[in-house]
C-alpha cells in the first residue's frame, strides 16, 4: 500500500473574516494547516503529500509552510478549483503513478487523532472506501417546506409556488442511523478517480468525497470517530482552536 494525502486549503475563508484565509491564519504563531499537516507525520505509508491552495498562492504557501513540509518525503502544491471537488480532482491529476491509496483531508480540521488515522488505513486493506464520521448526539429532524397555496410571490408557477416561508419538520430521524462525515477520507487511488470523472460527466457537484464514491454504486465504510474532530468554520471555532491547540 502507496499512500498519498491531499490536503485541501484551497478555500477563501470568508466566514472568519480578514484578508488571509482560515487555513493560512496563525495560531501561536504558526499557520492553522500547518498544525492539520502535523497531524500525518507519524503515518508509516504516507509516501507524498498534494496540497490544492488559492490560484496563484503556491509559492507564497511553500514557503509559509516549510518547517511542517520537510517532514515528508515528497510535496507539491496545485492550484485549487473554484469548489472543493475541483481542488480535490486538480490534486489527483498530480499523483505519482505509483500510488495506490489517497487520503483526502480538511486543511481546517487540526485536531484528526492520528492513532484514528492509522485505523481507517488498516481498514483500507479490505475496503475500498472509508471515512471517519462521528454518531450524532443531537435529535435530527428532517425539515420540509410547509404547503401553503398553490400561487407564490411569482406567479403560480414561480418558484415558491406551493410553500411558504417558513419550514417544517417532516419527520424525526433515528439518530443510531446518523454519522456526521469528517475527514480523512481514505479511498483506492482508481475508485476516487473514477468517481470525480463520472461526476464531471454527469455534471455532478458534491460536498465531500465519499458522495462521489456513493453516488457510483460502490460501498464507503464507516470509522467511527469521537466527535473531537473539529472542522475550523467561523469565527467562534478559530477562537477556541486557539485555546486547544498547543503552543
Amino acid at each position: 500500500m502507496k499512500i498519498a494525502l491531499i490536503l485541501v486549503a484551497a478555500g477563501e475563508g470568508k466566514r472568519v473574516g480578514g484578508k488571509t484565509p482560515k487555513q493560512f491564519q496563525k495560531i501561536h504563531g504558526k499557520p492553522l494547516l500547518a498544525y492539520s499537516l502535523e497531524r500525518f507525520t507519524k503515518i508509516k505509508d504516507l509516501a507524498e503529500v498534494v496540497l490544492a491552495v488559492p490560484h496563484g498562492k503556491e509559492k507564497w504557501a511553500a514557503k509559509l509552510l516549510k518547517l511542517p513540509l520537510k517532514r515528508f518525503r515528497k510535496v507539491e502544491f496545485v492550484a485549487g478549483g473554484k469548489t472543493r471537488q475541483e481542488s480535490v480532482f486538480n490534486a489527483l491529476q498530480r499523483l505519482s503513478d505509483s500510488i495506490t491509496h489517497v487520503l483526502v483531508h480538511d486543511g481546517v480540521r487540526p485536531f484528526v487523532n492520528s492513532k484514528k488515522v492509522a485505523e481507517l488505513i488498516g481498514m483500507l486493506k479490505t475496503e475500498e472506501a472509508v471515512i471517519l464520521a462521528s454518531p450524532a448526539t443531537d435529535t435530527v429532524k428532517r425539515v420540509a417546506p410547509r404547503l401553503r397555496s398553490r400561487s407564490g410571490p411569482d406567479g403560480p408557477s414561480g418558484p415558491m409556488a406551493g410553500f411558504s416561508t417558513s419550514n417544517a419538520v417532516a419527520e424525526t430521524l433515528n439518530r443510531r442511523e446518523i454519522f456526521l462525515a469528517e475527514t480523512p477520507q481514505g479511498f483506492k487511488k482508481e475508485i476516487l478517480l473514477q468517481a470525480h470523472l463520472e461526476a464531471q460527466k454527469k455534471g455532478f457537484t458534491f460536498s465531500d468525497d465519499s458522495a462521489l464514491v456513493e453516488a457510483t454504486g460502490r460501498r464507503v465504510a464507516i470509522c467511527p470517530n469521537d466527535g473531537k474532530n473539529l472542522k475550523i468554520t467561523g469565527p467562534a471555532d478559530l477562537a477556541l482552536a486557539r485555546l486547544l491547540l498547543p503552543k
